[in-house]
């Protein structure tokens, strides 16, 4: 195993992208947008507004503090939204994503090609699966199915 020590300059995030193995990017203490790659990527934002992209494979996303939005991508994703009010973007065909923290302040946000009326949701133990016909999207740890409405929902 190796070990990379980095001091960030003022006003810096910085990126790892080692040749085999996954990226680890970090933001600075500005809004900023966070873009993995196809391997399996951990993003970390800021206390600010943060943008986090997982792209393919099967990422965790932490949105920290500040209102942000994490889309995962393809693969089964780990999205944690941190304090603030958080958008957790899902999509058709890629994977069952896992929302850790969705909070009453929290979105789910959907693509296009979906909407509300082609949404099913269902209670799967303590937690609630969000699926569209077969294809299951995103489970929701520890959030009860009769909790989420409608207005939980917003375009992405």
């Amino acid at each position: 195993m190796q070990t990379i020590t980095y001091t960030l300059q003022p006003g810096r995030g910085f990126t790892i992208d080692p040749v085999n193995s996954a990226i680890v990017q970090f933001a600075d203490r500005r809004s900023d947008i966070l873009t993995g790659t196809n391997r399996g990527d951990r993003l970390v934002g800021t206390r600010r507004d943060d943008r986090l992209e997982g792209l393919g494979g099967n990422d965790t996303l932490n949105g920290s503090a500040g209102n942000d939005v994490l889309i995962g991508g393809a693969g089964s994703d780990i999205m944690t939204g941190g304090s603030g009010r958080d958008v957790f973007g899902i999509q058709t065909g890629v994977g069952v994503d896992t929302i850790t923290d969705f909070r009453n302040q929290d979105r789910i946000g959907i693509g296009a090609n979906v909407n509300f009326g082609q949404i099913d949701i269902v209670r799967q133990g303590r937690d609630t699966l969000i699926r569209s016909g077969r294809d299951e999207l995103a489970v929701l740890r520890n959030v009860r199915a009769n909790q989420i409405t409608a207005a939980d929902f917003v375009r992405v």
